[in-house]
């Protein structure tokens, strides 16, 4: 896929008009207009001096008006996934003394926040196979495609969280997640592709349409690909703005839970939500992996004609290190179910 680039344009030709030399003035006009001006010299630069203060003090508020205003349904989704992706900065609700507060699954969530009535009992669909499309198509065939919509979202390094910390970096984050998790699935069998989203110089209009039209571009070009995952990470607060660690116990090692979510449109949507429910059954047969399934009322850029989900492996209270853990157990899991 090329890049846009720009249109060089050449210099503009401009054309000045010559101005009228003659120019009139009232001698006895003159001294009256000095001294008026003299008059509101001070009111105006005080004017000008409280104006500078009030811009400083709220522009922060003002910024945030004039976002809310340009907002739109998209940047709503992305924000309605991502409330649980930041953590407010103001110190009155946040204790930045406190340390993660360690949770543990007693069973997997299942959140329908769309229009759609889904019932996961009376789901079905025909989950293509590794080789079954194998057989269609060739042994290189790709089946799985892993996508990374927000990769330089990462994970904690310490055991608290402060206004400083930093929820994304250019290293140690889900998009490495789904790359590790793109070279586990291929050793096991399960031809997969990754793809990373970070052309977009930060540009969220830009990113969506970039997004949208690589994906497709991918799926025309690799027609076996039949399931898309989109990597990502949590933030679970509770309602006192702490910040919660939730993981499970599998063979006395500490593994970070998963959250699938859900997106699209008609059908499509209710044959990712059997898809992801299939993977959640799948992967929590000793222990609670998968803690909590969403059906969203957003698109999530998820209607691409194949089942798709959004799967949050580990939050951002967990290292990497211990997402990578959940990670592998996802791949496992993922290839159990395709083979």
């Amino acid at each position: 896929m090329e890049e846009n680039k720009l249109v060089p344009m050449g210099p503009t030709e401009i054309v000045l008009k010559e101005l009228p030399r003659e120019v009139t003035v009232e001698k006895s006009k003159r001294k009256i207009r000095k001294r008026r001006r003299r008059v509101w010299i001070l009111p105006l630069l005080l004017l000008i001096a409280l104006t500078a203060v009030l811009i400083i003090r709220y522009n922060e508020n003002i910024q945030g008006y004039i976002q809310s205003v340009f907002n739109d349904e998209e940047n709503e989704a992305i924000s309605d996934k991502n409330n649980t992706q930041r953590v407010p900065s103001d110190d009155k609700t946040v204790d930045t003394n406190d340390a993660f507060i360690h949770t543990s699954p007693a069973k997997m969530e299942f959140i329908n926040e769309s229009n759609r009535q889904i019932d996961l009992s009376t789901l079905s669909y025909d989950l293509p196979k590794a080789t079954n499309i194998y057989d269609s198509y060739s042994k290189e065939s790709p089946v799985v495609l892993i996508v990374s919509f927000s990769p330089k979202e990462c994970y904690t390094t310490s055991s608290n969280y402060n206004e400083s910390t930093d929820f994304y970096s250019g290293t140690k984050n889900v998009g490495e997640i789904g790359k590790a998790l793109c070279e586990e699935l291929n050793k096991n069998g399960i031809n997969t592709l990754h793809f990373i989203d970070t052309g977009y110089n930060g540009s969220l209009v830009y990113s969506k349409e970039m997004y949208v039209n690589a994906i497709n571009d991918i799926l025309k070009s690799n027609p076996s690909i039949s399931y898309i995952i989109d990597v990502s990470r949590g933030v679970d607060l509770d309602s006192n703005m702490n910040m919660h660690k939730e993981a499970v116990d599998v063979a006395g090692e500490y593994v970070p839970t998963v959250g699938l979510i859900y997106g699209g449109e008609n059908e499509m949507l209710e044959k990712s939500v059997f898809f992801g429910n299939s993977l959640a059954s799948t992967l929590n047969k000793s222990y609670t992996l998968v803690s909590k399934q969403t059906v969203s009322k957003y698109g999530l850029f998820q209607s691409f004609g194949i089942p798709s989900i959004r799967a949050d492996i580990g939050s951002f209270s967990c290292t990497y290190e211990e997402a990578l853990t959940s990670a592998m157990l996802f791949a496992q899991g993922l290839t159990e179910l395709l083979k």
